[in-house]
Protein backbone atom coordinates (compact mmCIF):
# COMPACT_ATOMS: atom_id res chain seq x y z
CA UNK A 1 0.00 0.00 0.00
CA UNK A 2 1.16 3.62 -0.93
CA UNK A 3 1.22 6.34 1.83
CA UNK A 4 1.93 9.03 -1.11
CA UNK A 5 -1.33 11.58 -0.24
CA UNK A 6 -4.77 11.09 -0.94
CA UNK A 7 -3.68 7.28 -1.77
CA UNK A 8 -7.18 6.91 -0.20
CA UNK A 9 -9.54 6.80 -2.44
CA UNK A 10 -7.30 7.70 -5.08
CA UNK A 11 -4.86 4.38 -5.03
CA UNK A 12 -7.05 2.23 -3.28
CA UNK A 13 -10.57 3.14 -3.35
CA UNK A 14 -11.75 0.08 -0.54
CA UNK A 15 -15.32 1.45 0.25
CA UNK A 16 -17.00 4.35 -0.41
CA UNK A 17 -17.62 5.39 3.42
CA UNK A 18 -14.49 4.99 4.93
CA UNK A 19 -16.23 3.84 8.05
CA UNK A 20 -16.21 0.67 6.55
CA UNK A 21 -13.15 -0.62 6.99
CA UNK A 22 -13.91 -0.58 11.29
CA UNK A 23 -15.24 -3.83 10.13
CA UNK A 24 -12.29 -5.85 9.10
CA UNK A 25 -8.63 -6.01 10.40
CA UNK A 26 -6.78 -4.04 7.64
CA UNK A 27 -3.02 -4.85 7.71
CA UNK A 28 -1.05 -3.60 5.05
CA UNK A 29 2.68 -4.24 4.84
CA UNK A 30 5.82 -3.19 3.28
CA UNK A 31 4.22 0.12 2.89
CA UNK A 32 5.92 1.99 0.02
CA UNK A 33 5.54 5.97 -1.33
CA UNK A 34 6.12 7.42 -4.47
CA UNK A 35 6.59 11.03 -5.29
CA UNK A 36 8.33 13.26 -8.09
CA UNK A 37 11.63 14.71 -7.05
CA UNK A 38 14.86 13.93 -6.43
CA UNK A 39 16.55 13.24 -2.80
CA UNK A 40 14.91 14.83 0.38
CA UNK A 41 12.93 17.07 -1.60
CA UNK A 42 10.83 14.06 -2.58
CA UNK A 43 9.65 14.06 1.53
CA UNK A 44 8.48 17.74 0.93
CA UNK A 45 4.81 16.42 0.90
CA UNK A 46 1.32 17.62 3.12
CA UNK A 47 -1.15 15.42 4.43
CA UNK A 48 -5.03 15.86 4.46
CA UNK A 49 -6.97 15.45 7.20
CA UNK A 50 -8.74 12.72 5.14
CA UNK A 51 -5.28 11.19 4.92
CA UNK A 52 -4.87 11.29 8.66
CA UNK A 53 -7.93 9.68 9.74
CA UNK A 54 -7.46 6.79 7.10
CA UNK A 55 -3.76 6.39 8.28
CA UNK A 56 -5.43 6.30 11.82
CA UNK A 57 -8.32 4.38 11.37
CA UNK A 58 -5.41 1.92 10.45
CA UNK A 59 -3.72 1.93 13.27
CA UNK A 60 -6.57 2.02 15.80
CA UNK A 61 -7.24 -1.50 14.15
CA UNK A 62 -3.87 -3.16 13.70
CA UNK A 63 -1.40 -1.01 15.06
CA UNK A 64 1.84 1.03 13.25
CA UNK A 65 2.00 1.59 9.77
CA UNK A 66 4.85 -0.74 8.93
CA UNK A 67 6.91 0.50 5.92
CA UNK A 68 9.28 -0.91 3.05
CA UNK A 69 12.36 1.78 4.30
CA UNK A 70 13.22 3.94 6.79
CA UNK A 71 12.52 7.25 5.18
CA UNK A 72 8.96 6.35 5.14
CA UNK A 73 8.95 5.79 8.61
CA UNK A 74 11.25 8.85 9.04
CA UNK A 75 8.26 10.84 7.05
CA UNK A 76 5.04 9.44 9.23
CA UNK A 77 6.59 10.14 12.11
CA UNK A 78 7.56 13.70 11.64
CA UNK A 79 3.68 13.77 10.39
CA UNK A 80 2.61 12.15 14.06
CA UNK A 81 1.71 9.11 12.27
CA UNK A 82 2.70 5.82 13.93
CA UNK A 83 4.75 3.67 12.09
CA UNK A 84 7.28 0.87 12.11
CA UNK A 85 10.32 -0.18 9.70
CA UNK A 86 9.10 -3.63 8.15
CA UNK A 87 11.28 -3.51 4.96
CA UNK A 88 10.78 -4.63 1.42
CA UNK A 89 8.52 -7.94 1.58
CA UNK A 90 9.90 -9.30 -1.76
CA UNK A 91 13.14 -9.56 0.21
CA UNK A 92 12.30 -12.01 1.94
CA UNK A 93 11.96 -15.68 0.73
CA UNK A 94 11.98 -19.16 3.33
CA UNK A 95 13.83 -20.73 0.39
CA UNK A 96 16.68 -18.36 0.98
CA UNK A 97 16.59 -18.35 4.55
CA UNK A 98 20.18 -18.86 5.91
CA UNK A 99 21.69 -19.13 2.54
CA UNK A 100 24.55 -17.68 0.64
CA UNK A 101 25.01 -17.42 -2.89
CA UNK A 102 27.79 -15.83 -3.82
CA UNK A 103 29.22 -16.96 -7.27
CA UNK A 104 32.54 -18.70 -6.64
CA UNK A 105 33.24 -17.17 -10.32
CA UNK A 106 31.41 -14.08 -12.20
CA UNK A 107 30.37 -15.50 -15.43
CA UNK A 108 27.24 -13.65 -16.17
CA UNK A 109 25.79 -10.54 -15.11
CA UNK A 110 22.52 -8.94 -15.48
CA UNK A 111 22.44 -4.90 -16.00
CA UNK A 112 19.27 -3.43 -15.36
CA UNK A 113 17.99 -0.20 -17.24
CA UNK A 114 16.74 2.89 -15.89
CA UNK A 115 13.22 4.30 -15.98
CA UNK A 116 14.35 7.75 -16.68
CA UNK A 117 15.64 9.21 -19.76
CA UNK A 118 18.27 11.73 -17.92
CA UNK A 119 20.46 9.10 -16.76
CA UNK A 120 20.61 7.76 -20.89
CA UNK A 121 24.17 8.54 -21.08
CA UNK A 122 25.08 7.87 -17.48
CA UNK A 123 23.66 4.09 -17.97
CA UNK A 124 25.04 3.76 -21.42
CA UNK A 125 28.79 4.69 -19.83
CA UNK A 126 28.39 2.66 -17.21
CA UNK A 127 27.88 -0.48 -18.91
CA UNK A 128 30.39 0.31 -21.46
CA UNK A 129 33.08 0.25 -18.35
CA UNK A 130 31.70 -2.36 -16.75
CA UNK A 131 32.25 -4.19 -20.29
CA UNK A 132 35.88 -3.59 -20.47
CA UNK A 133 36.87 -4.20 -17.41
CA UNK A 134 35.31 -8.45 -17.37
CA UNK A 135 36.70 -10.48 -19.81
CA UNK A 136 35.41 -11.30 -23.13
CA UNK A 137 34.04 -14.88 -21.93
CA UNK A 138 32.08 -13.02 -18.86
CA UNK A 139 28.32 -12.73 -20.45
CA UNK A 140 26.46 -9.29 -19.98
CA UNK A 141 22.22 -9.47 -19.83
CA UNK A 142 20.87 -6.03 -20.34
CA UNK A 143 17.59 -6.29 -18.68
CA UNK A 144 14.45 -4.19 -19.22
CA UNK A 145 11.83 -4.46 -16.25
CA UNK A 146 9.30 -1.68 -18.49
CA UNK A 147 7.90 -2.32 -22.19
CA UNK A 148 10.04 -1.42 -25.10
CA UNK A 149 9.94 2.70 -25.17
CA UNK A 150 12.32 6.23 -25.64
CA UNK A 151 14.71 5.23 -22.54
CA UNK A 152 15.12 1.13 -23.40
CA UNK A 153 15.28 1.82 -27.05
CA UNK A 154 18.21 4.28 -27.16
CA UNK A 155 19.87 2.13 -24.98
CA UNK A 156 19.84 -1.10 -27.22
CA UNK A 157 20.75 1.20 -29.65
CA UNK A 158 24.15 2.86 -28.50
CA UNK A 159 24.86 -0.32 -26.74
CA UNK A 160 24.17 -2.73 -29.64
CA UNK A 161 28.03 -2.54 -30.45
CA UNK A 162 29.05 -3.89 -27.10
CA UNK A 163 31.14 -7.46 -27.40
CA UNK A 164 29.01 -10.21 -25.66
CA UNK A 165 25.94 -8.77 -24.94
CA UNK A 166 22.04 -9.75 -24.84
CA UNK A 167 18.78 -7.74 -24.42
CA UNK A 168 16.10 -9.60 -22.12
CA UNK A 169 12.92 -7.99 -21.41
CA UNK A 170 11.77 -8.88 -18.18
CA UNK A 171 8.47 -6.75 -17.98
CA UNK A 172 4.78 -8.54 -17.08
CA UNK A 173 4.29 -11.21 -14.86
CA UNK A 174 6.84 -11.50 -11.67
CA UNK A 175 7.50 -15.40 -12.58
CA UNK A 176 10.16 -13.81 -15.49
CA UNK A 177 12.05 -12.47 -12.88
CA UNK A 178 12.89 -16.22 -12.33
CA UNK A 179 15.73 -15.24 -14.91
CA UNK A 180 17.91 -13.69 -12.04
CA UNK A 181 17.90 -17.29 -10.79
CA UNK A 182 20.85 -18.11 -13.37
CA UNK A 183 22.77 -14.98 -12.86
CA UNK A 184 25.90 -14.23 -11.01
CA UNK A 185 25.50 -10.05 -10.38
CA UNK A 186 23.16 -7.65 -10.72
CA UNK A 187 24.47 -4.19 -11.44
CA UNK A 188 22.13 -1.36 -12.80
CA UNK A 189 19.25 0.97 -12.22
CA UNK A 190 16.21 -0.98 -11.08
CA UNK A 191 14.98 -1.57 -8.31
CA UNK A 192 13.45 -4.85 -8.61
CA UNK A 193 16.38 -6.00 -10.11
CA UNK A 194 18.85 -5.30 -6.95
CA UNK A 195 15.68 -6.89 -4.63
CA UNK A 196 15.32 -9.97 -6.84
CA UNK A 197 19.21 -10.56 -6.21
CA UNK A 198 19.26 -9.56 -2.41
CA UNK A 199 16.15 -12.23 -2.37
CA UNK A 200 18.40 -15.04 -3.63
CA UNK A 201 21.41 -13.81 -1.55
CA UNK A 202 23.46 -12.74 -4.41
CA UNK A 203 25.90 -10.13 -5.20
CA UNK A 204 24.29 -6.40 -6.32
CA UNK A 205 25.16 -2.77 -6.88
CA UNK A 206 22.20 -0.19 -7.55
CA UNK A 207 22.08 3.21 -8.79
CA UNK A 208 19.18 4.89 -6.62
CA UNK A 209 17.52 6.77 -9.35
CA UNK A 210 14.57 7.46 -7.92
CA UNK A 211 12.27 8.20 -4.33
CA UNK A 212 11.90 4.26 -3.90
CA UNK A 213 15.78 3.24 -4.57
CA UNK A 214 16.88 6.37 -2.39
CA UNK A 215 14.63 4.83 0.66
CA UNK A 216 17.00 2.01 0.13
CA UNK A 217 19.87 4.34 0.09
CA UNK A 218 19.25 5.73 3.29
CA UNK A 219 18.44 2.80 5.44
CA UNK A 220 20.84 0.80 7.08
CA UNK A 221 20.59 -3.10 6.26
CA UNK A 222 19.23 -2.53 2.59
CA UNK A 223 21.70 0.27 1.37
CA UNK A 224 24.60 -1.72 1.02
CA UNK A 225 26.44 -1.29 -2.52
CA UNK A 226 23.67 1.56 -3.48
CA UNK A 227 25.13 4.91 -4.48
CA UNK A 228 23.35 7.81 -5.62
CA UNK A 229 22.95 8.14 -9.42
CA UNK A 230 22.11 12.29 -9.27
CA UNK A 231 25.58 12.21 -6.85
CA UNK A 232 27.79 15.28 -8.53
CA UNK A 233 30.91 13.26 -8.28
CA UNK A 234 30.79 10.88 -10.39
CA UNK A 235 28.37 8.27 -9.14
CA UNK A 236 29.94 5.46 -11.57
CA UNK A 237 33.50 5.77 -10.67
CA UNK A 238 32.13 5.27 -6.75
CA UNK A 239 30.53 2.10 -8.04
CA UNK A 240 32.96 0.81 -10.19
CA UNK A 241 35.32 1.00 -7.52
CA UNK A 242 33.69 -0.81 -5.06
CA UNK A 243 32.44 -3.43 -7.47
CA UNK A 244 36.69 -3.81 -7.55
CA UNK A 245 36.61 -4.05 -4.21
CA UNK A 246 33.96 -6.61 -3.55
CA UNK A 247 35.75 -8.84 -6.31
CA UNK A 248 38.65 -8.89 -4.39
CA UNK A 249 36.77 -9.88 -1.61
CA UNK A 250 34.62 -12.34 -3.51
CA UNK A 251 32.32 -10.53 -1.80
CA UNK A 252 32.18 -11.59 1.28
CA UNK A 253 30.68 -8.61 2.98
CA UNK A 254 27.32 -9.64 1.49
CA UNK A 255 27.35 -12.33 3.76
CA UNK A 256 26.80 -9.59 6.65
CA UNK A 257 24.11 -7.99 4.75
CA UNK A 258 22.01 -11.19 3.97
CA UNK A 259 22.29 -12.58 7.60
CA UNK A 260 20.68 -8.99 8.49
CA UNK A 261 17.93 -9.90 5.98
CA UNK A 262 17.63 -12.87 7.61
CA UNK A 263 17.04 -11.36 11.79
CA UNK A 264 14.82 -8.49 10.09
CA UNK A 265 12.40 -11.47 8.35
CA UNK A 266 12.24 -13.41 11.72
CA UNK A 267 12.62 -10.63 14.68
CA UNK A 268 10.10 -7.97 12.86
CA UNK A 269 8.13 -9.52 9.50
CA UNK A 270 7.54 -12.73 10.80
CA UNK A 271 6.63 -11.08 14.00
CA UNK A 272 4.15 -8.68 13.01
CA UNK A 273 2.57 -10.77 10.60
CA UNK A 274 1.64 -13.66 13.68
Amino acid sequence: MSVSPVTYPKNYTLFSNLDEIDKYNFLPVSCSFQNLGDGELAYQISYSENDYKFFQKIIRSTGPILCRDIKIVELLTSKGIDSKFFGDLVLFDSDYTNRSQIPKKIRNIAFSVQHHPKYNEQAISFLSNLRTLFNEQVKFFVTFHSEPNMVTNYFEKNTSHLYNVEYVNLCGEAEKLDFYNNIDLHVGYRLHGHISFLRRKKPTILMAEDVRAYGFYKTNVLNYGIFDALDSKNPIEKATMFLKEQMNKNFKDYDVIFKEIDALYENVVITSLK
